[in-house]
């Protein structure tokens, strides 16, 4: 099962002991900040956690599985995420 932000709030509440309610807010400007700031500068690095990066999709084209008929994807953007050393480090375990 993923852990959403809630799960994320309640780790921080314990490690900085406050309530949950502190918490979240923290967790949610913090992640609204990352965004924004992706958003404008089209990369985002926290070291020892990673880095984000806007990448830019050309358009192309598909195939609906269900009917066989072609359709094109426009371009868009997706964002990349590549995990830093610490941040592999602990999922590892060698943290």
């Amino acid at each position: 099962m993923a852990a959403g932000k809630t799960e994320i709030a309640e780790k921080v509440a314990a490690m900085l002991g406050v309530n949950r309610q502190t918490a979240m807010g923290f967790v949610s400007t913090v992640m609204e900040a990352q965004a924004r700031t992706l958003v404008e500068h089209g990369e985002v690095t926290i070291r020892g956690f990673g880095t984000y990066r806007i990448k830019e999709v050309a358009e192309s084209r598909a195939r609906n599985p269900r009917t066989g008929a072609v359709v094109v994807v426009p371009p868009h953007k997706r964002v990349r995420f590549r995990a830093g050393k610490t941040f592999r480090d602990i999922v590892s375990g060698r943290r």
